[in-house]
């Protein structure tokens, strides 16, 4: 079976969520950065806004996981170590890349974690801002 027209469905459906996700995820940061140097206080919208950051998040690293399975790259795999260390554009795809996305998410996740956790506005705020911009960067890597 060809999966060509999967894998291309999937990469479009793919490049549409990082857009969404990176869309939403500036939006809470900047919103979060706003909030807390004019010490506003916490809002039920804004634990919506976090939540969807999250969200977003998760659906980007199961969409990129599904587009790594069915690349064509993975085959590279059975060519070993040695060849894929050596070529850098097949380093970044199959090691690199899912490596990026995973710890972002990650960050965003224990980010989420700890904000639901914290007593005090800037305690909420400074949390979500340092968690979700590292993971922001690291998606932007991957």
């Amino acid at each position: 079976m060809d999966y060509t027209l999967i894998y291309t469905w999937v990469f479009q459906l793919h490049s549409f969520c990082k857009i969404v996700t990176l869309t939403v995820l500036f939006y809470t940061i900047f919103r979060f950065i706003f909030s807390l140097l004019k010490n506003l206080n916490f809002k039920p919208l804004d634990l919506r806004i976090t939540l969807f950051g999250l969200i977003f998040s998760n659906i980007y690293l199961s969409i990129k996981l599904i587009l790594y399975l069915l690349s064509p790259k993975l085959k590279l795999w059975s060519n070993g170590f040695k060849e894929i260390f050596n070529n850098n554009d097949v380093f970044y795809f199959l090691i690199e890349s899912p490596f990026y996305n995973i710890f972002a998410v990650l960050l965003i996740n224990i980010g989420w974690s700890l904000f639901k956790k914290a007593n005090s506005n800037k305690k909420r705020f400074s949390r979500v801002i340092l968690f979700y911009t590292i993971g922001l960067l690291f998606l932007f890597l991957g």
